[in-house]
């Protein structure tokens, strides 16, 4: 690759207006598509809570860093778990972003031209209330602002919503093909 941008994304423009710095660069497995987190680059990370064990991938090197305490926030990219299994491994908090939520805009990408299961950048945090915190700072900058694939919905707190009405919830147990996997012990 060895092609170093020449301008910040959108995402790297925004968070460095809202003052962040960024100051490192996490592994990530060399194909991204895998739950490890090890690159002929930089060779394998590790768990901090357990070093003989993965912090899962594909954005694992971040999840490590945050479990560490190395840092408080950072993003990732998702399109198969990519920042879930490595939140799941290492004890963070994320939320895959959906298409359209989050700033993609002048980022690269591993799979140019690739459409049918999009990408999306997501943040992740060391606890919940870093990452509501992290989500609700960058939708009150107005992120399409600088990115116009972000859709215009602006924060909203979840507080206020269930003050107005009750919260449902849906489950669907069985969808006439499959039923879940039923653990009757622990």
């Amino acid at each position: 690759m060895n092609k170093p941008s020449q301008k910040d994304s959108a995402l790297v423009k925004l968070l460095r207006d809202a003052g962040a710095v960024p100051f490192v660069k996490t592994n990530i497995p060399i194909t991204l598509l895998s739950f490890e987190s090890s690159s002929d680059v930089f060779g394998p990370c590790a768990n901090p809570h357990k070093l003989t064990h993965s912090p899962g991938g594909s954005t694992g090197g971040e999840a490590a860093l945050l479990a560490y305490g190395g840092s408080r926030i950072g993003i990732g990219t998702d399109v198969a778990g990519s920042v879930r299994v490595p939140a799941h491994y290492s004890g963070i908090y994320t939320i895959k972003a959906s298409v359209g939520r989050f700033l993609k805009t002048g980022s690269s990408t591993s799979m140019p031209g690739q459409e049918g299961v999009a990408p999306v950048y997501s943040p992740m945090a060391r606890t919940l209330e870093d990452l509501e915190y992290f989500w609700k700072a960058i939708m009150q900058m107005e992120p399409w602002k600088y990115d116009p694939t972000v859709l215009p919905i602006p924060w909203r707190d979840v507080d206020r919503e269930l003050e107005k009405e009750k919260l449902r919830w849906g489950v669907l147990w069985d969808d006439g093909k499959q039923q879940p996997h039923k653990i009757d012990h622990y």
